[in-house]
């Protein structure tokens, strides 16, 4: 819609994409909380650029990555308040290597593409990030579903007072606030910041009704089955045991 003029010459930037009205397609980035990836132990170190010094938000931590042409991710250290170390840069980032944690979250980068750098290096195959839908089991039995979010009308529904939890949670915190109420099925959590309430408890969650959305996490308790309702009760019987107070067993 721009008008011609000789003496007036208007450059695009890489990131613009004029396809859809300027707004270009962002990084992308993908949230696995719980999940500490260490070097050498699901990931690579960066050397010097690993560790970026000081306390930082969240969105600092990916600025700093986005600026290392190496870096497919971060481990971010959710401090609550800060003052201890919390970012850290990683590269060749495996998931399945990765150990559980609480407080640390593994966020993998899926860079935007530079249509600049497309049509000189078309030849050249694109390095990819793949990440399952499937949920991944953590501790204490919980199962995460990285890049999902439930809610009201979205594959869950609230519970009163809960949305989200008064105060920044770690995860361990969010799970027994979770555990602590009868009607809790799962909690869900967001990475936005150490001054933000990020904890949210939901009931009644169906997954495949959640929309993605890749700063949230949803983690189904232990019992909670992801096609929406509880596993059946499991009894194993033993034959000829017999188990008394003060013999194997406690009365209840």
């Amino acid at each position: 819609e721009c008008d011609t003029d000789p003496v007036f010459g208007v450059w695009l930037s890489p990131a613009y994409d004029k396809t859809t009205n300027g707004h270009a397609v962002p990084h992308e980035w993908t949230t696995h909380h719980g999940l500490n990836c260490p070097p050498g132990e699901g990931a690579k170190d960066l050397g010097r650029q690993a560790h970026v010094p000081g306390r930082h938000l969240l969105f600092e931590c990916e600025s700093a990555c986005l600026g290392e042409p190496k870096c497919e991710g971060i481990v971010w250290r959710d401090t609550s308040d800060g003052y201890i170390k919390d970012c850290f840069l990683r590269g060749a980032i495996d998931l399945s290597a990765c150990g559980l944690r609480d407080g640390f979250s593994t966020r993998l980068l899926q860079r935007r593409v530079d249509p600049t750098s497309v049509a000189t290096t078309s030849s050249m195959p694109a390095a990819t990030t793949t990440v399952t839908a499937s949920g991944i089991p953590g501790a204490g039995g919980w199962t995460n579903y990285s890049g999902k979010n439930c809610y009201e009308f979205n594959g869950a529904d609230n519970l009163h007072g809960s949305d989200p939890l008064m105060g920044h949670k770690l995860l361990k915190e969010c799970r027994e606030e979770c555990l602590a109420d009868p009607e809790c099925d799962a909690i869900v959590m967001q990475d936005n910041g150490p001054l933000a309430g990020n904890c949210w408890l939901r009931k009644n969650v169906t997954l495949d009704n959640c929309p993605f959305e890749p700063t949230f996490t949803v983690f189904l308790s232990p019992p909670y089955d992801a096609s929406g309702g509880y596993r059946d009760h499991v009894w194993t019987s033993h034959p000829r045991v017999r188990c008394d107070p003060g013999h194997s067993g406690e009365p209840v």
